[in-house]
């Protein structure tokens, strides 16, 4: 494990723990199932962070075809997911294209994570469960008004440009694999700084809660996609990013008003 491995990892855990405090006492107060939805979310997270923790004390550097920590993510997903739906009910639906380009973005990711693990079964179903996710961000931010036509533009033009370099590297020769991985990782990164960039200009012009909690949950997704394209100190920056999203997560789920 690198430093940053380290430090990510434990930055992550601290924001967990934060998060679950901090969301528990968001349940007393509002009682609505948004926040029941992220708390439960919350949680998963962290039983998820603690077994993982553990695991790589007790097995470092080992995998099994399943893990407690899987099924905690899958549920993170799904919880989240509720947590946007219980802000949707009763609003209008995108175009049928958000819902294919969901499809299709999980779908390549999907075929990207089997061709680096072989694990055929895990991916395939935490690509799903991703997918519905997806799906439920890119709902938010449709309702929201969060993007502009550019945005969606620029986000559909980044994701292709970046999954066909991280498919390409499966072709080239090895001494081609670290430029093009490395490129990959700008990419990604620069992609999440900028959902980050939208999300932090949105708290600190007071926008309308729909849109802080569109932007938050989106530079977050996108930060679980990289978690999962991500390895070694990258992985641990992933992590710190990951963090950052959660607590901006919570602070836009706070300032919605409690009705849902």
């Amino acid at each position: 494990m690198t430093i940053l491995e380290f430090v990510g990892q434990y930055t992550y855990l601290a924001a967990v723990i934060f998060a679950m405090f901090r969301s528990v006492r968001l349940i007393t107060v509002r009682r609505d199932m948004t926040s029941v939805f992220f708390t439960f979310g919350v949680a998963s997270l962290l039983f998820s962070e603690f077994y993982w923790i553990a695991y790589e004390f007790i097995r470092p550097g080992t995998r099994m075809p399943f893990a407690a920590n899987e099924f905690g993510e899958w549920a993170l997903m799904l919880l989240m997911a509720e947590t946007l739906t219980t802000l949707m009910r009763g609003r209008p639906k995108p175009p049928a294209i958000y819902l294919v380009c969901s499809v299709l973005f999980t779908a390549a990711n999907t075929a990207l994570w089997i061709g680096w693990t072989g694990e055929w079964l895990q991916d395939i179903l935490t690509g799903i469960i991703m997918c519905y996710y997806l799906y439920r961000v890119i709902h938010m931010l449709y309702i929201s008004g969060a993007f502009a036509k550019y945005d969606w533009t620029a986000a559909g033009i980044g994701s292709v440009v970046l999954l066909s370099l991280q498919a390409v590297i499966f072709f080239v020769p090895e001494s081609f694999v670290p430029p093009l991985d490395l490129t990959c990782y700008v990419l990604a990164f620069s992609g999440d700084c900028y959902f980050l960039y939208r999300a932090f200009t949105a708290f600190r012009k007071k926008a309308h809660p729909d849109i802080c909690v569109a932007l938050s949950f989106a530079a977050e997704i996108w930060a679980e996609f990289m978690l999962y394209m991500s390895s070694g100190a990258f992985y641990g920056a992933a992590l710190i990013i990951c963090a950052v999203c959660l607590i901006l997560k919570l602070r836009s789920i706070s300032m919605e008003d409690g009705k849902t």
